[in-house]
């Protein structure tokens, strides 16, 4: 397998377009073309899980943080992360990254953490909005499943638990071929018209085009009748972080105490205890100060994420119990979660975990 059937698998499963606008996932470098011995999983590129990777036989690394963010326009092996960089070209290592692509994931971090702990009811914190778009295709009756196929194929029609969601209405076509055309209906200028099926679908803004290019690939029109209208629907089932519900509620040192020991920590940071008890939970693994108005506007119990600052506490104060477990701490489900997502639905390809990762943070 080359690296380039490596990211059409990969993006079968996890696909690049859920990542944040800021964010730098898919192929960071490496030859498309070249042939892949084995992928190593891991939640940052460092020198220790670059000499691992090399141990292993692995040159294609799979990492969940970028290795960079910003637009770099030279590179020095004195600074990091520059010196990583080299260090994985020197070594023929390609590096992939994944980060909020599966962050975004129905079923990616903040859901397996929110599963962790036993939270019910669980749904995106922050739903993804105006990412959806309505597509609408005219195809001729006869080849109506074909195009819902292709449509369903390219990531049409998937909400939720369900896929292939389609909706289509029967009508009469018309059309007239002028000038080069080369209809393979109808009659150079002469009107005709043919049974059609208008066939609507919901897809993401950012694949749409390329939906649409997989039906005119298909080949039954010369010019395929189409819109794309936007839409004002929350995505109801991708979004940053999760939100949800234990069935029995706990004090607020009970729940302090319950984190500690399911995220196999000594330490952690909380605002002020409240006398509420805590059944609502928001979770936002990594950073997530900036999701904290939300979690309030929605009236949860505790929030629990990551590299909180001094005055997240003091917004926090009298409206809920905020924790800051850590950063690598809440995203513990990142590297395990991929690496079952893509042995499950990759079985025939060989993929590794790192055993060699630990916090960049340490306690006194």
């Amino acid at each position: 397998m080359k690296i380039s059937d490596l990211l059409n698998e990969i993006q079968q499963v996890i696909p690049f377009y859920r990542a944040e606008f800021f964010d730098n996932v898919g192929l960071l470098f490496g030859r498309l073309e070249k042939e892949v011995s084995s992928v190593m999983i891991c939640h940052d590129v460092t020198y220790k899980s670059i000499k691992e990777s090399v141990k292993r036989n692995a040159n294609v690394i799979i990492c969940f943080h970028p290795i960079w963010f910003n637009d770099k326009k030279n590179l020095h092996s004195s600074k990091y992360p520059d010196d990583i960089i080299i260090s994985c070209i020197e070594n023929g290592i390609s590096v992939i990254a994944i980060h909020t692509a599966w962050d975004k994931h129905p079923k990616g971090l903040n859901y397996l953490m929110a599963q962790y702990l036993g939270l019910q009811n669980i749904k995106p914190l922050i739903p993804n909005q105006k990412d959806l778009v309505q597509l609408n295709v005219y195809a001729p009756r006869e080849r109506a499943q074909e195009v819902r196929n292709v449509l369903a194929d390219a990531g049409a029609g998937a909400l939720g638990d369900y896929e292939n969601c389609s909706f289509s209405q029967s009508g009469d076509g018309r059309f007239k071929p002028i000038g080069d055309a080369n209809p393979k209906y109808g009659i150079l200028n002469q009107v005709h018209t043919i049974k059609e099926e208008k066939i609507t679908v919901t897809i993401p803004k950012s694949i749409a085009k390329n939906a649409l290019n997989k039906v005119r690939d298909i080949g039954f029109y010369e010019e395929v009748a189409h819109e794309i209208l936007p839409l004002l629907n929350e995505n109801q089932h991708e979004g940053l972080g999760s939100i949800g519900s234990f069935e029995s509620p706990m004090n607020a040192i009970e729940f302090l105490d319950f984190i500690k020991e399911k995220l196999e920590i000594k330490y952690l940071r909380h605002s002020k205890q409240m006398n509420t008890m805590i059944e609502t939970v928001a979770i936002l693994g990594g950073s997530g100060g900036s999701a904290l108005g939300q979690a309030i506007s929605l009236g949860v119990d505790a929030y629990i994420t990551g590299d909180l600052k001094y005055h997240d506490f003091l917004t926090a104060q009298e409206k809920l119990l905020l924790v800051d477990a850590g950063h690598l701490e809440t995203e513990r489900f990142a590297v395990e979660g991929i690496y079952q997502c893509l042995k499950e639905n990759l079985p025939n390809f060989v993929f590794l975990k790192s055993e060699t990762e630990i916090s960049p943070v340490f306690y006194y």
